[in-house]
């Protein structure tokens, strides 16, 4: 396990735990290994069970606690969680696992006490002061927040690694005739947002090199003040200070009440907007673009993504005509769910996210989850209902229906995790609304 071979730990565990049946760590060890595995079923019943051997195993309740948090199952998780306290199992891991499942539940404030608790026992743990910076994030404290967020670069374990250059980071500092190399670092949407920082490196007088996911060459090619844009993995041209497009929040001391917001800073290509008019021409209501799944490889993608039958009830909304966004993973969903006659699936005909681009532009309103069209929305500034799970990423902050970032956007919040139907009910009703105003 400590060397991350899972199989072979499973493999393992059945001997030690014929030779002595009344082991509980033989029974933990197969948990963790299966845990390891995403087969969080069986952990959980190995886990009950080392516990039903010695229900005051510290270590098993931690770790059935962990993986009831990673499950959503936050109010067991945090009961384990006292259980293992109780029994005397406290430390930096547990800290650590209940800090992150308290920032699931949307508790930022209570996460931030456990992560201070790891930190006073490891000053070094970059992975921990990113998840304070987290915490502070989504709860509002941009000024904190940003320079605890930049010690993701600094984290040994981050898979892939972060990159290292020679040129120093760009750090706000005067600039004028230098080149700049701006790049992506993290997902689509993560781009899309903070790209609109690009312009204003170029009036501080820098030479930007903007180096993009390849998807999103298209899309960011008009983008004011680059002076080039190359897709990532390409050679890179000679440059004299780098930083990734994530860090440029800090670099211009972005406050809550301070971001740059003037949308659109993205646009469409024309020829291709007009193309997509044509095309969706035809057809009286509403047009309405639907996303409903994001990335199943991101960590959460289960509770943060509706999926077509969590969005279901929206499409039964008269007076709309909906159209189908969505590319890759969540398209089987389609094959799931009964569709209603107003619903077109575009997904076959978008060749790449300059295309959604040009079709956004023909819609009166996009309705996503949290993933790159949503940003691809409020960049290009068409309305966009943003469906949130109850603990969303950090950059939607909590109890608010509008972002700071998009002003075109509108932000609908599950009140209890997993249940997308609610939210759905509520979006659908919203829809409602605005079809009858616009027909009136």
């Amino acid at each position: 396990l400590a060397e991350r071979r899972a199989e072979a730990a499973e493999r393992a565990a059945p001997r030690p735990a014929a030779l002595a049946p009344g082991l509980p760590a033989a029974r933990m060890l197969l948990g963790s290994a299966c845990a390891a595995q995403k087969r969080n079923e069986e952990a959980e019943t190995a886990y009950r069970a080392a516990l039903a051997l010695a229900p005051g195993y510290g270590a098993a309740w931690e770790n059935l606690g962990s993986l009831l948090a990673g499950q959503g199952r936050f109010e067991e998780a945090l009961a384990a969680f006292a259980a293992a306290v109780e029994r005397g199992t406290a430390g930096p891991s547990l800290w650590a696992a209940r800090g992150g499942a308290l920032l699931a539940m949307a508790r930022p404030v209570e996460a931030l006490a456990d992560f201070d608790r790891v930190l006073e026992a490891r000053p070094g743990d970059a992975g921990m002061r990113w998840n304070r910076g987290f915490a502070r994030l989504l709860a509002g404290d941009y000024e904190g927040g940003w320079p605890e967020f930049d010690w993701r670069r600094h984290d040994a374990r981050a898979e892939p690694p972060w990159r290292r250059f020679a040129q120093p980071t760009w750090t706000g500092e005067d600039i004028a005739g230098r080149t700049v190399l701006l790049y992506a670092e993290q997902g689509l949407g993560d781009t899309l947002q903070f790209v609109r920082y690009v312009p204003l490196v170029a009036e501080r007088g820098g030479r930007v090199i903007l180096e993009v996911q390849r998807p999103l060459l298209g899309v960011l090619s008009g983008l004011t003040g680059v002076e080039r844009t190359i897709a990532r993995g390409d050679p890179l041209p000679d440059f004299d200070l780098e930083c990734p497009v994530m860090s440029l929040p800090r670099a211009f001391g972005t406050t809550l009440d301070r971001v740059p917001a003037a949308v659109p800073y993205l646009r469409p290509d024309p020829r291709r907007a007009a193309a997509w008019n044509e095309r969706l021409a035809d057809g009286e209501g509403l047009r309405v673009g639907l996303v409903w799944a994001g990335n199943p490889r991101f960590p959460g993608d289960a509770l943060r993504s509706p999926r077509l039958a969590g969005l279901r009830p929206v499409l039964d909304v008269p007076g709309v005509r909906f159209f189908g966004l969505q590319k890759g993973p969540g398209r089987e969903d389609l094959e799931r769910v009964d569709m209603p006659p107003s619903f077109t699936d575009l997904g076959p005909e978008i060749a790449d996210f300059a295309d959604t681009a040009a079709i956004m532009a023909n819609l009166d309103l996009v309705i996503s989850s949290c993933t790159g069209p949503a940003h691809l929305a409020g960049a290009l500034g068409v309305p966009v209902w943003v469906v949130l799970p109850l603990a969303p990423d950090w950059r939607w902050l909590l109890g608010r229906e509008d972002s700071p970032w998009y002003p075109t956007a509108r932000l609908f919040r599950q009140t209890r995790v997993g249940d997308w139907a609610e939210v759905a009910g509520r979006a659908a009703d919203a829809l409602r609304g605005l079809a009858l105003t616009t027909s009136g």
